[in-house]
């Protein structure tokens, strides 16, 4: 073999090794992934009570708040029934309904940053 194909093998060889720690790092990255449980919200808790206190909590009802201020037509869903609730069981479900303009609120429209933030919260509340 010459020497430039002793270089070719060798880089080969080394590609191959590369190649067999980064799966092996993907699956660890997995195995961590599944190990640390549901997919949480990427939102600030905290930062949603002023956007719950001023614009949820007229409707819904939430938990450390006061009672809905306006239930002509039905009472909108506690935050509890949401979180626990199967129709809206992941942050993505959450997020892609809030983008949504509420029925009964002309106008209504919440920021990406605040969406998260009531996710975060909606998800925090969720008895698992």
């Amino acid at each position: 073999m010459n020497a430039v194909g002793a270089i070719a093998a060798r880089d080969t060889v080394r590609a191959a090794a590369t190649a067999r720690r980064a799966a092996r790092a993907g699956l660890a990255l997995a195995a961590i992934a599944l190990l640390a449980g549901p997919a949480r919200a990427e939102g600030d808790v905290e930062a949603a009570r002023p956007i719950i206190a001023d614009r949820c909590t007229v409707c819904h009802h939430v938990p450390g708040y006061p009672a809905p201020q306006y239930t002509a037509g039905g009472a909108a869903a506690s935050f509890q029934d949401i979180a626990d609730g199967s129709q809206y069981d992941t942050p993505e479900k959450l997020t892609a309904f809030l983008h949504q303009p509420h029925f009964i609120i002309p106008g209504f429209s919440l920021s990406d940053e605040d969406i998260d933030n009531l996710v975060a919260f909606i998800v925090a509340l969720r008895h698992e």
